[in-house]
């Protein structure tokens, strides 16, 4: 059965904008947290860094600051329980690709 799969994307400013994602179940198994970052980078371009704006690019550095130490943090706690935890990347699109699936199993 062919249907549209799509997110509502709450945007920068405040503003909702729904985001097509495929038009198929089997497509939508197969999309990668990759893939759909694209499409919303498409809607939003601030959010993979082509910043059109007068924003500040500090945050963006900030954010690489930051995203390092927690995966120092993440190996060193990997070192003391004695096995290799998944990065910060693979929990975070985990999780991410989790939400859409519940959200797309919940009835509306």
């Amino acid at each position: 059965m062919e249907r549209n799969y799509k997110v509502i994307v709450h945007g920068p400013r405040g503003e909702k904008v729904e985001v097509n994602l495929c038009r198929t179940e089997e497509q939508f198994k197969n999309m990668t947290v990759r893939q759909l970052k694209e499409k919303i980078w498409e809607k939003f371009p601030v959010f993979a860094g082509k910043n059109t704006g007068n924003r500040n690019t500090s945050n963006a550095s900030t954010a690489k600051k930051d995203s390092s130490r927690l995966e120092k943090l993440i190996r060193k706690a990997g070192s003391v329980v004695g096995m290799k935890l998944d990065t910060l990347v693979t929990v975070a699109e985990k999780r991410a690709l989790k939400k859409l699936l519940d959200i797309l199993d919940t009835p509306p």
